[in-house]
């Protein structure tokens, strides 16, 4: 009784929450299918790389295994390594696309470093070095997948949309349903997610029972082959022109800061370099000293951000410094109050990163212990059908992925609903460590009841490899929660000059996080041996629950404490021109203005002498 009607409640808030009607369908298929021939050329490399992360990179510490005698403490640490290299890579290779060499260019180098990276593994059965090598060029070529690719996807229809748009009757309709700026970002999801699920579906259905030769052999050929379909695609694909990275932003910013960090903060306004915008009080406070800082409020450790826009004494005071100061602008002497507020606003979410480490141990766990735990499962269930590991991540996938369509279906973006969000995340990473903290300890007691020695990691226990599914749904209920989430409070919590940054920010926080795990590992060396029967994960992931449940206390108060639930919103503060003034009289004034220049300047410098 008690289940039927629970399932009724459970249909009933269906019913009331999740209906749609024929229109409601059509106007999404209308806003959300857009169709493009650059589609058939990416999807083909999207499908690839899925396949090749379901069937080798997720499971890649078995093959680790296999290949050399190394103990589970060295196999995992050099699979966090790895993972860790590949967040980084995702920087870099962001940053040089954004500034220099454009994203297809460096989708390309990435889709070659994956084939050569997949060939090398076939031969690592020969020479342990050239696994080492294959996974360091994986990595290379797994960085360029979701920043890079991702945004190029989103690229090609984005400028589908602005075409048809602009000729569709319901314009109106289109533009007041993105108002919020997120459809027009994620009209490629449909189309990118079914790609990943093609792929998942044909590496765990497909080559679920192959070898590794077989695996790795076919990923290398698919990923050859979509690769050069990618590049017979170039003529139909739009290019955007780099734009710039925002790590230009902040470095120029951390340069003018420490460059003037003994100045003095400004009395008033003046005091700082606004350009083109209208000095407004709005952008600044005065502290608790009655010192004069730009908003927002930051911690501390970054105040000393604000004086990177701040005019020196010693700058010149005749009736145009303004060109004074772009020359040193240009040199990255000084930066304005826009640039400083915003690498300011970045500043702010730095907490995330020691806050989501713990997050991210639970993601490096996924991807090593959990896989490790299933080593000596029996994988057959009825009829003898087999179950391998790589059925958990697609099924953790599925969650991941309904989780965050219900969010984006339902429209909910706003910077309150994704804090809560995030935390309920966390509270499911809690759960998912002490799920799988109760699955271990049942392993390892199977394990002393039938007698299995512990260097025994070949011999099946009756325990089911099914009972890995809860800690698995859990963990793709965290990341549909948490990590997607976090996406989306970065989007809506800097400015919009920082966005293009959105994905390696993510895959920076995750990668610091696995780059913790390794001396995370070190200290608690006792509780692992050399495999998993002799090894103590039970108390590790008890850890990783008391962890992630400290730092939760420590999000919810800095979301309190720094406002995180008000969104960004940037000012528009540029100087409007004067509509009245000829291009003759501007051209005349700024004759008069770089004379009035050149004469100040020059008394200037004859001040001393003529003293």
């Amino acid at each position: 009784m008690t289940f039927t009607m629970l399932f009724s409640n459970l249909l009933n808030w269906c019913r009331n929450h999740l209906i749609f009607t024929k229109a409601d369908l059509l106007n999404c298929c209308r806003n959300h299918l857009i169709f493009t021939k650059a589609v058939l050329f990416l999807s083909g490399l999207v499908l690839s790389y899925s396949l090749a992360y379901y069937a080798v990179v997720s499971v890649l510490i078995d093959y680790l295994s296999e290949l050399s005698d190394i103990t589970l403490r060295q196999s995992a640490m050099a699979i966090n390594l790895l993972d860790g290299i590949t967040a980084v890579f995702a920087v870099i290779l962001t940053h040089v696309s954004e500034t220099s060499t454009g994203r297809f260019k460096i989708i390309c180098v990435c889709a070659a470093a994956y084939v050569v990276g997949l060939a090398l593994l076939i031969l690592a059965s020969e020479c342990i070095g050239m696994f080492y090598l294959g996974t360091v060029l994986l990595a290379i070529g797994q960085s360029g997948k979701e920043p890079t690719l991702n945004a190029f996807f989103e690229d090609q229809l984005k400028h589908k949309n602005v075409i048809s748009g602009s000729t569709e009757k319901n314009q109106e309709s289109d533009q007041t349903n993105r108002a919020n700026g997120q459809d027009e970002e994620k009209q490629y999801n449909i189309w990118w997610h079914t790609a990943k699920l093609v792929g998942a579906v044909i590496a765990i259905f497909g080559l679920g029972s192959s070898s590794w030769i077989t695996t790795l052999t076919v990923s290398a050929i698919l990923m050859g082959g979509t690769s050069l379909l990618f590049l017979l695609g170039c003529k139909c694909y739009n290019y955007e022109k780099p734009t710039g990275s925002p790590l230009g932003t902040i470095y120029r910013v951390f340069k003018a800061g420490f460059l003037r960090f003994n100045l003095k903060y400004p009395d008033s306004e003046e005091g700082y370099y606004w350009k083109n915008q209208r000095q407004d009080e709005n952008c600044v406070y005065k502290n608790k000293r009655g010192q004069l800082q730009l908003l927002p409020h930051v911690p501390i450790l970054f105040r000393w951000l604000n004086k990177a826009a701040i005019i020196s004494e010693a700058e010149p005071k005749f009736p145009n410094p303004g060109r004074f100061l772009e020359t040193s602008e240009k040199f990255g002497n000084i930066c304005t109050v826009k640039e400083v507020r915003e690498v300011m606003q970045l500043s702010r979410l730095l907490h995330l990163l020691l806050i989501f480490s713990a997050y991210s141990l639970v993601v490096a766990a996924d991807n090593t212990f959990f896989v490790e735990q299933s080593s000596n499962l029996n994988p057959y269930i009825n009829n003898g059908f087999i179950i391998k590991v790589s059925f958990m991540f697609l099924l953790k996938s599925l969650i991941s992925t309904l989780v965050m369509f219900v969010f984006w279906w339902r429209g909910w973006t706003k910077q309150s609903i994704t804090v809560w969000r995030i935390g309920a995340g966390m509270i499911a990473a809690v759960l998912c460590c002490i799920t799988a903290r109760q699955v271990e300890l049942k392993r390892l007691h199977l394990i002393d009841e039938e007698n299995i020695e512990g260097h025994d990691t070949e011999t099946t226990i009756s325990m089911s490899i099914l009972a890995l599914i809860p800690q698995y749904l859990l963990s793709g209920l965290m990341e549909g929660l948490a990590r997607e989430g976090l996406a989306q409070f970065f989007y809506n919590h800097v400015p919009e000059s920082m966005r293009t940054f959105s994905g390696p920010f993510d895959e920076l926080v995750l990668g610091i996080g696995k780059f913790f795990s390794i001396p995370f590992v070190l200290i608690f060396k006792s509780w692992f041996g050399n495999t998993i029967n002799d090894s103590h994960l039970d108390r590790f992931y008890l850890v990783l629950a008391i962890l992630c449940f400290v730092l939760l206390c420590i999000y919810v108060y800095y979301s309190i404490k720094y406002g995180y639930l008000d969104d960004y919103t940037e000012e528009e503060n540029e100087e409007p021109n004067n509509p009245e003034q000829t291009s003759e009289e501007v051209d005349n004034q700024i004759d008069q203005e770089e004379s009035a220049d050149v004469i100040c300047h020059e008394e200037a410098l004859m001040e001393p002498f003529s003293q």
